[in-house]
This record gives structure tokens, C-alpha cells and sequence, in this order.
């Protein structure tokens, strides 16, 4: 009560029952903050605890290299990675199958047979003029730019001039024959163990004699070469391993090789810090998603989650879209009819609560199938179409008619995305 003098006279002036509908109001809208509040994190409490539960591996015996699997281990979700060892092999396989090129070397052939002849000729010219090998042959080798060892040229020294024609005629029709195959030079390296192959009657001394005096009509163009397996490396595709929930693994009792560490680890099931790991990256997903969804929420829903009957609805939808996906077999996710929650919300409540509650339960079922961008892409087409057909839901017909686009819906995004992801 407010008092005021005037005039001599005392006015008393109730303001009290004002002031107490007032804070009655704070009063009540406080309460309806704290029991929509309340409201979320029951929801939130059943998500998170659903998916959490999915994740019992990291309760598991832990494994490591050379251990023995005491039971089947079965993948706990998709698993999806790119196998580095087999790209790195497909480069590996470039690398050592991939032609080189080379630039030809011209009249090389020619200057050959010219250099041997003259050679032959030395040989029978040192016969004459000196008796002594040792002579002849410093005089040979000084007059020759080749590598000619003291034993090919003593082996020579000593044939008659018949017997050298015969061995000159023999070197060149077999160095002509090298020369029609290709003889390559890779940097320092003459390569001709696999040119010797098809050489006729190829003894210890003509294999001398064709190293010392053969030259390359083929040298390696590095530039060239290297820019073509450059260009074929860079062509070389992720190799993406996609293993399906429920596939086994390891067969109990057999024993962890090595080329299965990579798939245990992805799975979360190498090593006791792996698993621990993938645990916590999806407490940490689920708390930050948690907490997006509760002030969605309370900001965006107050009124339908205040509401009873509708809270209840959201409620019963999310439960029983989590749960399915929690209980189904992951190779049967695409046809679980999870729009139905959506269009259930839609004709319910509103196209609002479709979007955020059906959103939001696609991304809290994200964890429990394996982090799938795949199942993501696709649920969230289904959720856009749903939301466009619920808007047009007249009658029951309408509603069996968006079960049947939704589904054509999944089967083309579905077909789509495998045909983009195996090209």
C-alpha cells in the first residue's frame, strides 16, 4: 500500500495486488523455462545413452599384432577408409612397369660397324708389325677408344686372318641383330642382360667384345619420362576399403596378421588406446550435438514440447527412430522407413518440429553408422522431400503416395551415389 498526503488528507493507493499477479507470472514463466528445460534433457538423455550403448567394443578385449581372436570379430559399424599400402603399391607397380621414353640416337649403328672393322683391321695390321702381344696390344688400345681387356684381345691376337674375318663377320651380324631390338641407355646404364637373350651362340668372348664396343641408339629422355609418370601417378585413385557392419573380421581363433591392423584400428578394436579414442571422439560429437539441440529447442519448440500430447509425440518419434536404428541390421538402414517419423511429426504437430526433431534424429544416428557420409546424403534428401510432400497430405491417399516418392527417392540417391563413388 502507497500512502500519499494532500490537502491535508491521508490517500492510501493499492498497488499489491498488481505486483503480486506480476511476479505470479515470473513465477510461471520461470516454471515452464524449467520444465520444457526439463523436457530436453530427457530426450536427450535417451539419445545419447542409445548410442552410447552401441559402442560395447570398447568394452572388448583389446587386440595387437599376433594375437588369437578368442571369438569372431565382427565389425561394430561400417567401416570406411582409404587402404594407403594398396595405393601406394598400385604407384610402386607405375613406377617399375611404366614405359620409359627414349630419344634415338642416329648413324650410331653405322659408326659401330666402322669402329669394329677398323679394330679387325688393327689386329691384323699389329700381326705384322709387331711380334710382341704386349706391344700390339698397347698400340691397339691407344688407337681404340674401348675397353678392350688384355684377354679378349690376346684371344684375337692369336686367331688366324681367316679365323678374324670369320669372328668380324660374326660380331657384326649379332651386333646388327642388338641394334634391330634396341639397345637402351638409362643414365650410366647400358642395359643389356635381356639383349643377350637373343643372340645366337653368344659366347664369354663375343659378350666381352660387345660390351667394349657397342653404344647405345636409344638414351633415356628423364624429362619425358618423369612428366608421363607424374601424370600417371596423379591419376592414381584413393583405394577406399568399405567393410559392412556385421562383417567378419577375424574368425575366432585365428591369429591378428598385419594386413588386418588397419581395418582393426578403424574399427576402433586394435589396441586398448584406439578404442578409447573412437569412444571419446563420439562423447565428444554427442555432447556438442547435445547441446545444439537442447537450445534448438527451447528456443525454436518451447511451445510444442510444453505441450503434453505433443511432447509425447516427439517423444514416441524419437525413441522408436533411434531404437530401430540401434536394433536393425546396419545392411538393412536404407529401408528402415525412418520418414515416417518425419511425416508422423509433420501431420501432428508442424512442418517445424518434422525438421528439427527429424534432423536432429538423423545426427544423433550418425555414430551408430559409423560416421556414414553416405547415410548422411542420403537421409537428409529423404528429410527435404518429406517436408516438401507433408505441406500436400490432404487424406490417406496423399500419405501412402509420399511413402512412394520418399522410397523412389532413396532408391535414386542411393544408385546415384554408388555409381559416383565406383567411378
Amino acid at each position: 500500500m502507497k500512502k500519499i498526503e494532500l490537502f491535508g488528507r491521508r490517500l492510501t493507493i493499492g498497488f499489491e495486488k498488481k505486483e503480486k499477479i506480476k511476479k505470479e507470472i515470473k513465477d510461471l514463466e520461470y516454471s515452464a523455462k524449467e520444465l520444457v528445460n526439463e523436457k530436453v534433457v530427457y530426450l536427450i538423455l535417451i539419445l545419447v545413452i542409445t548410442v552410447v550403448s552401441a559402442n560395447t567394443y570398447l568394452f572388448n578385449d583389446y587386440l595387437k599384432l599376433g594375437d588369437v581372436a578368442r571369438k569372431d570379430i565382427i565389425a561394430p559399424t561400417d567401416i570406411v577408409y582409404n587402404d594407403r599400402a594398396a595405393k601406394e603399391s598400385i604407384i610402386s607397380e607405375i613406377l617399375e612397369n611404366s614405359q620409359k621414353e627414349y630419344i634415338s640416337v642416329g648413324n650410331v649403328e653405322e659408326e659401330t660397324a666402322h669402329r669394329i672393322e677398323s679394330f679387325f683391321e688393327q689386329i691384323k695390321k699389329g700381326k705384322t708389325l709387331y711380334l710382341d702381344l704386349d706391344l700390339a696390344y698397347q698400340k691397339t688400345k691407344d688407337e681404340f677408344d674401348a675397353k678392350v681387356s688384355p684377354i679378349l684381345f690376346t684371344y684375337l691376337f692369336e686367331k688366324s686372318n681367316d679365323e678374324l674375318d670369320s669372328l668380324r663377320d660374326k660380331y657384326l651380324k649379332d651386333i646388327k641383330t642388338l641394334y634391330e631390338y634396341g639397345v637402351r641407355k638409362d643414365g650410366d646404364l647400358l642395359r643389356l642382360n635381356n639383349v643377350f637373350e637373343i643372340v645366337e651362340d653368344l659366347d664369354s668372348y663375343e659378350e666381352i667384345f660387345i660390351k667394349a664396343f657397342i653404344r647405345p641408339n636409344y638414351i633415356l629422355d628423364s624429362e619425358k619420362t618423369e612428366e608421363l609418370l607424374n601424370k600417371k601417378i596423379e591419376q592414381v585413385k584413393n583405394v577406399t576399403i568399405h567393410i559392412k557392419a556385421g562383417s567378419i573380421i577375424l574368425k575366432k581363433g585365428e591369429i591378428v596378421p598385419e594386413n588386418k591392423i588397419v581395418i582393426l584400428k578403424n574399427a576402433g578394436l586394435y589396441g586398448r588406446t584406439s578404442k578409447v579414442i573412437k569412444f571419446m571422439g563420439t562423447l565428444i560429437y554427442l555432447f556438442i550435438l547435445s547441446i545444439i539441440f537442447k537450445n534448438t529447442c527451447t528456443k525454436f519448440m518451447f511451445d510444442e514440447i510444453r505441450k503434453k500430447k505433443y511432447y509425447s509425440a516427439i517423444m514416441l518419434s524419437l525413441v522408436v527412430g533411434i531404437i530401430s536404428f540401434r536394433i536393425i541390421d546396419p545392411n538393412w538402414k536404407y529401408i528402415l522407413p525412418i520418414e515416417t517419423v518425419f511425416i508422423l511429426l509433420g501431420i501432428l504437430i508442424n512442418v517445424k518440429a518434422s525438421l528439427i526433431i527429424g534432423g536432429f534424429l538423423i545426427l544423433y544416428a550418425i555414430p551408430l553408422n559409423g560416421f556414414s557420409i553416405e547415410y548422411l546424403v542420403i537421409e537428409i534428401f529423404s528429410l527435404i522431400v518429406s517436408l516438401y510432400l507433408i505441406t500436400k497430405i490432404k487424406n490417406r491417399t496423399n500419405i501412402i503416395n509420399a511413402g512412394i516418392y520418399i522410397g523412389m527417392t532413396k532408391v535414386f540417391v542411393v544408385l546415384t551415389m554408388a555409381v559416383a563413388t565406383n567411378m
